[in-house]
């Protein structure tokens, strides 16, 4: 035990050391991640899509629409196309 410092002091700083380390991080509920896999076989991984888009009685195929507007959107800032999309699936673990 250091010199000078109350033991309830340290206990205190052990107790909160404890409960941030035992403590889960929040999941990410807002998004949704899904893995894609174009045409030329081509693969990326844990896209983000929001939540309240998905559901309801059109599923995931709102994801569709998302993600062919994000590849739109690199494509106009890289210059460099994607091909079309062959499936979408959700990430493993949502």
């Amino acid at each position: 035990m250091p010199i000078g410092v109350p033991s309830t002091v340290l206990v205190a700083r052990i107790f909160l050391w404890r409960h941030d380390v035992a403590r889960k991080k929040p999941t990410d509920s807002e998004f949704v991640l899904f893995d894609i896999v174009y045409e030329d076989g081509a693969r990326t991984s844990n896209r983000k899509v929001p939540s309240n888009l998905l559901g309801g009685l059109d599923g995931d195929s709102p994801a569709r629409g998302v993600i062919e507007e994000q590849d739109h959107k690199i494509a106009e800032m890289s210059g460099m196309r994607r091909g079309p999309i062959k499936t979408i699936t959700r990430s493993p673990g949502q």
